[in-house]
């Protein structure tokens, strides 16, 4: 009697170590989110971060976590070899200059410039390969644009009305300021810590941002919401996308949020 397996279950074996080589990265980063301490803060005390500059510090509180930044203070804790990566990799940030520049244009512009034109998009031409198209045709920079309504069509497809962020229609109609604020505040914390911005600078431009975010939202849940949305037209529904989620939910929900403790309108 033959003990070989038969081609199918090699084929299958084969599938299974591929899935697995692929995946594997990103069940070892879910691990380190879920096992590191929640929300950690600054060993020290700094009498400058009043409450006030708390509740702006935590607009970002959920890419905070997800680096495994200070909640409260300037400085992130995270190591600034990371940091100076980061800013290179993902900005173009190499010196005050370019700190500055990008930093402004997170304040003043940042990916809401183009989500009403996103958004008008797909609600005129629900057929996303019909709306692509009248994007790429009226539009310089519509490959851009492509992606990013290529991108939310994915994502509202996948909401549901009971979700903790839907995608209805007020939640769009807001927009997605909380997702270029909570970038600003990261970029600013490690343009800070690398010497690109001063503290001057840096609490100026957190402040500016924060007096934005408090005009459109009540609350940390609406902001959430706008921030998800953004992430969601911004990247769509990746893997990462489904960890963003989870550590939105933690934002609102842990008992050790300062999310909990500072509710984003002071009282």
């Amino acid at each position: 009697m033959s003990t070989s397996l038969p081609g199918y279950a090699y084929l299958v074996l084969m599938i299974i170590l591929v899935s697995w080589f692929f995946l594997i990265p990103h069940f070892r980063r879910l691990l380190h989110i879920s096992s590191r301490r929640a929300f950690r803060t600054h060993p020290g005390t700094d009498s400058s971060v009043t409450a006030d500059r708390t509740r702006a510090l935590n607009m970002g509180l959920i890419n905070s976590e997800q680096i495994g930044a200070y909640t409260d203070s300037l400085v992130t804790g995270v190591p600034v070899q990371r940091t100076a990566i980061g800013l290179q990799e993902h900005w173009g940030v190499t010196d005050p200059e370019s700190a500055r520049e990008v930093t402004e244009w997170l304040l003043y512009c940042g990916n809401r410039a183009v989500y009403p034109s996103v958004l008008h998009y797909i609600r005129k031409y629900p057929d996303l390969p019909e709306c692509i198209r009248v994007i790429m045709g009226e539009n310089i920079n519509g490959a851009e644009l492509a992606e990013f309504a290529s991108n939310l069509v994915e994502c509202m497809s996948e909401s549901e009305e009971d979700d903790l962020f839907p995608y209805t229609d007020g939640n769009l109609e807001r927009g997605i300021l909380a997702w270029d604020a909570s970038r600003l505040v990261s970029l600013v914390r490690m343009s800070y810590e690398q010497g690109f911005l001063t503290e001057t600078e840096a609490w100026y431009y957190i402040e500016k941002m924060y007096q934005q975010v408090k005009s459109v939202f009540p609350d940390w849940q609406s902001f959430a919401t706008s921030y998800v949305v953004g992430r969601g037209m911004w990247g769509g529904s990746t893997f990462s996308y489904e960890s963003i989620l989870s550590l939105a939910h933690k934002a609102l929900f842990h008992s050790r949020s300062p999310w909990e403790r500072y509710p984003l309108q002071a009282s």
